[in-house]
């Protein structure tokens, strides 16, 4: 496995949406339970940066970012991989290829959220190298600071 499978803005709306539905259930709570998958499928396809991994022609796991150049940070919107493909590191090489790109050469940190009972997301992200920042509501703020 290497940087070179992970492909950018690859996908068409459809594929988004269909990747967001198949991993619907997969997200704690919900995805469908906060927020409008068409919709959102819609605004990552329209204004988000995003680093793919395809598997049988099929986008499998998926991480959407948006650049805050005045604050000089990437915020991760999603970070969605299938069940069947995940445990097998793509969730790290995702987020190095975002470390890695251009994106982050003007930025300070990579930020974003996560709900408090989505243990399993927070353990990767801390295993990964992020740490709190704040918390706010049901969510966790958290942060990776990018070494220039």
């Amino acid at each position: 496995m290497n940087l070179n499978e992970v492909q950018i803005n690859k996908s068409d709306l459809l594929d988004i949406k269909s990747h967001l539905i198949n991993c619907d259930a997969i997200f704690e709570p919900p995805l469908s339970s906060y927020v409008d998958i068409e919709k959102y499928a819609k605004k990552l396809y329209e204004n988000a940066v995003r680093f793919e991994i395809w598997e049988a022609k099929r986008l499998t796991c998926l991480l959407a970012v948006y650049i805050n150049k005045e604050d000089k940070n990437v915020f991760i919107s999603n970070i969605s991989i299938e069940k069947n493909s995940q445990g097998k590191g793509f969730g790290k090489l995702l987020l190095n290829s975002l470390i890695k790109s251009s994106l982050t050469k003007q930025c300070n940190e990579i930020l974003l959220e996560v709900f408090n009972n989505n243990t399993k997301a927070i353990h990767f992200y801390y295993n990964f190298g992020f740490s709190k920042l704040d918390e706010c509501n049901d969510k966790l703020v958290l942060s990776f600071k990018i070494n220039g």
